[in-house]
């Protein structure tokens, strides 16, 4: 897989999203990954150490908050959204409902650091297919991409057939 930078915006020429969002993805059969957290080293945590590849996943683009998120998504249409649910300017379940509302074809997975019922209870009425606590193990977020990832695909599954 090879990602290179998207040739200039001239202004006349008309670029796909991906190549407007600064991401050229060469592999189309993969599912496109949005990160979004506060944290740049949990950002780049995730984007580099995790192997998205093992689950045909690959890290379309990152995020530093909910709103930055909710813009890249929207560009994007990302497959699966991984984020925070505490960050600053806008929370990850804040930009989920949005999303949701917006009828996004799309998985969330939230996570946060906070051991409150509160939180938990926030993910689930907002849609998210999932909540993991931090520190998140990689093998953990690998499984639960894993079985999210399914979900969507037997939802879009019959959805074409109805």
């Amino acid at each position: 897989m090879k990602i290179t930078s998207p040739p200039p915006f001239d202004g006349g020429e008309i670029f796909s999203l991906k190549k407007r969002a600064g991401y050229v993805i060469m592999n189309e059969n993969m599912k496109k990954l949005l990160i979004v957290d506060d944290d740049y080293l949990v950002r780049e945590g995730l984007r580099s150490t995790v192997d998205w590849q093992s689950v045909g996943v690959e890290v379309a683009a990152v995020a530093e908050n909910g709103a930055v998120g909710l813009e890249k998504a929207r560009e994007l249409m990302p497959d699966l959204i991984i984020a925070d649910v505490r960050m600053p300017v806008m929370d990850g379940l804040e930009m989920a409902k949005i999303l949701f509302d917006e009828k996004a074809d799309l998985a969330i997975i939230v996570y946060s650091g906070y051991k409150d019922f509160e939180n938990a209870r926030r993910a689930l009425d907002s849609g998210v297919a999932g909540f993991l606590l931090k520190p998140i193990d990689s093998n953990d977020l690998i499984a639960k991409g894993k079985e999210v990832l399914a979900a969507l695909e037997a939802r879009r599954r019959d959805s074409k057939i109805l």
